[in-house]
């Protein structure tokens, strides 16, 4: 494929956008301090159609057509120690959190970024947060680790600009996945299933080893409720879990050589996306 100066462009497209109906690919470029750049993403989050943050490392907000990239590093608030963006978490995009590789976090208030030490330098693989509807009180939790190494593993719960490390006794090192209810139910997942019903409870994780309630390592989790939770990882392996029983679907959706890497839920649908060698893998499910 060539650009608009006729010359190769590598990278084509870097967004799958869906319709309902059909996926389209698309090209999101931004303006920086280099020109036009065209990156790939790490992660996205979305409070609607026209309210959407990319990471690309840097984080990018936009409408759907034009996009604005925030250049943490050349504002000064990010030095050569810190890490690149990779996920986010927010209950608006004025009050919304980035987590990302070398235990770095940052926060978005609508008009300024703060900062926010980790207490660690491990990546930051994901964060999921939720409002208590009693208090409208907000937990945010980001887990850490690193793929493939052992340098044990980091739980924190993220509160304003200050953060809480949390027990991890009885998890793996290796995890890389969060969702919870609040003050009802918390997951960890990554090499093994980990529960229990509170973070202040200093017990060990209740730990479901690999290859008990998942058969392969798992990537990623989300739900909608206690009752209504699905997980997705290696090998296309997908298990959800109605409030009684887990069901494991990897005779629907498995493949031979890759993993899914994350997974998203709504209402009665359920999206995973991934990667089967070169391709790329996106699995639609609906109840």
């Amino acid at each position: 494929m060539k650009d608009s100066a006729g010359q190769s462009d590598p990278l084509p497209y870097n967004l799958a956008k869906w319709d309902g109906i059909s996926w389209q690919l698309t090209k999101v470029t931004v303006q920086t301090n280099y020109g036009l750049v065209t990156s790939p993403f790490y992660g996205i989050y979305a409070f609607s159609s026209n309210d959407i943050w990319i990471l690309s490392g840097l984080p990018i907000h936009g409408d759907g057509m034009s996009w604005t990239q925030y250049d943490l590093y050349g504002m000064g608030l990010l030095g050569q120690k810190d890490g690149y963006m990779t996920k986010a978490w927010g209950t608006n995009s004025s009050d919304i959190y980035f987590v990302g590789t070398k235990g770095t976090i940052v926060h978005y208030n609508g008009s300024s970024w703060t900062k926010i030490e980790s207490g660690t330098t491990l990546d930051f693989q994901d964060i999921y947060g939720a409002i208590n509807p009693q208090t409208n009180q907000t937990e945010i939790v980001a887990v850490a680790s690193q793929l493939d190494i052992n340098q044990g593993n980091k739980i924190v719960l993220i509160q304003g600009t200050t953060v809480v490390p949390i027990n991890s006794d009885g998890l793996s090192w290796s995890i890389v996945g969060v969702w919870f209810v609040l003050g009802q139910q918390y997951y960890i997942v990554g090499d093994g299933v980990g529960k229990k019903q509170s973070l202040q409870d200093t017990n060990p994780w209740n730990i479901s080893p690999t290859g008990t309630l998942a058969r392969y390592y798992s990537e990623s989790i989300r739900g909608n409720a206690i009752n209504d939770v699905i997980i997705a990882g290696a090998f296309g392996d997908m298990l959800h879990y109605n409030g009684s029983t887990w069901k494991d679907y990897v005779g629907q959706t498995s493949f031979p050589n890759g993993s899914f890497t994350s997974v998203a839920m709504k209402g009665n649908l359920v999206i995973a996306v991934g990667g089967d060698g070169p391709k790329a893998v996106i699995t639609v499910g609906r109840r």
